[in-house]
């Protein structure tokens, strides 16, 4: 979150909360093995998929907050593909 420009608020323990530039989401992630793809918004959330992982973001916590926009999310987007996931549990 921080690599796009962001600040994380919280742990949900399922998902992070992050804020900034007059935004508040909710993000998560989880290993899929999804090839990369461009952010897509179907009006709730925006999911991509970088590095085998697919990303949500979705607006919250409170019940006025709203998620970026596809283009204010770019360099959270860029960060995902450019930051190494860490390593898997063994």
């Amino acid at each position: 979150m921080e690599a796009g420009g962001y600040q994380v608020g919280g742990n949900t323990g399922s998902a992070l909360t992050a804020d900034g530039r007059g935004w508040a989401f909710y993000v998560w992630a989880a290993g899929t093995g999804a090839d990369d793809s461009q952010p897509a918004d179907d009006g709730v959330r925006t999911s991509w998929a970088a590095q085998g992982f697919t990303f949500w973001v979705e607006s919250g916590p409170g019940s006025t907050d709203v998620k970026p926009t596809v283009d204010e999310l770019k360099g959270i987007v860029a960060a995902s593909r450019r930051i190494p996931p860490p390593p898997a549990d063994e």
